[in-house]
């Protein structure tokens, strides 16, 4: 009796192990990817600083052509610059800025600086006379 008794078992046991689901490996491929996309961005944006800032500078309309908007509406930045010019500046380059004015390290050629240029044609601009 014992004997069938433990083969019962024995087949039970052997049955329960086969039923057990087996372990997913889906939620572990996931973590690891979502893990590897952090520290990409990590290094991307923290280490490396490979992106850009466009900064408005403050633009004599006498002298150049300018970026124009209209403050009296209360839709202005709060740099309230209603001619202005834009500057393309490499963020690891932006700290070399004073006060948020890039114009000084932009026209000295100390950094790496894109002057954005308004078009006349889709851009409100001023006129030089």
């Amino acid at each position: 009796m014992w004997t069938v008794f433990l083969w019962y078992n024995k087949q039970q046991q052997t049955y329960m192990e086969e039923k057990q689901p087996k372990k997913s490996y889906f939620f572990y491929m996931i973590f690891s990817i979502l893990l590897i996309s952090v520290i990409i961005g990590f290094y991307h944006f923290y280490i490396k600083k490979d992106f850009y800032f466009l900064i408005e500078t403050n633009c004599d309309a006498q002298k150049e052509t300018c970026f124009q908007r209209d403050c009296s509406t209360g839709q202005c930045p709060p740099n309230n610059f209603s001619e202005y010019r834009i500057f393309k500046i490499n963020a690891k380059d932006y700290q070399m800025c004073s006060n948020d004015n890039c114009l000084t390290v932009c026209k000295n050629d100390q950094t790496k600086c894109e002057e954005t240029i308004c078009d006349q044609e889709t851009d409100t601009c001023s006129v030089v006379k």
